[in-house]
């Protein structure tokens, strides 16, 4: 093959590359929803723990938005939304990797606030 057609080979054109789309339906499930349930968080527990998962997270992390820099000339308004985009990524690394830990849903005791039982607590004993 001559010298030419070989560097007009390099430079050609990548062929498109072949895409195909695939169609499923959106989980609609909260982050509270997925943490009450005891098998899909050790099912996520186990991904998280692997290797090469463990790995794009940290390379996530330390490709963060925080690592970015401004510059001088940043004004009030795109510091403040560059804090915005900081925490929103960082809120977001941190949910995924919460998949994996299980929170069971803990009873809260509702206040009373009556009059009576607020006085109650100062009287007394006699």
């Amino acid at each position: 093959m001559p010298f030419l057609d070989r560097i007009k080979q390099w430079f050609a054109p990548a062929p498109p590359p072949k895409i195909r789309v695939v169609t499923r339906d959106i989980l609609r499930v909260t982050i509270d929803q997925w943490r009450s349930d005891e098998t899909l968080c050790a099912t996520a527990y186990k991904a998280l723990h692997d290797p090469t998962v463990r790995a794009m997270i940290d390379v996530m992390r330390t490709s963060s938005v925080l690592n970015w820099t401004l510059g001088g000339t940043a004004t009030v308004e795109q510091v403040a939304m560059h804090g915005k985009f900081c925490e929103g990524y960082v809120m977001a690394l941190n949910d995924l990797e919460s998949l994996g830990e299980q929170r069971k849903k803990i009873a809260v005791d509702e206040p009373t606030f009556s009059h009576r039982n607020y006085l109650e607590q100062f009287e007394q004993p006699s």
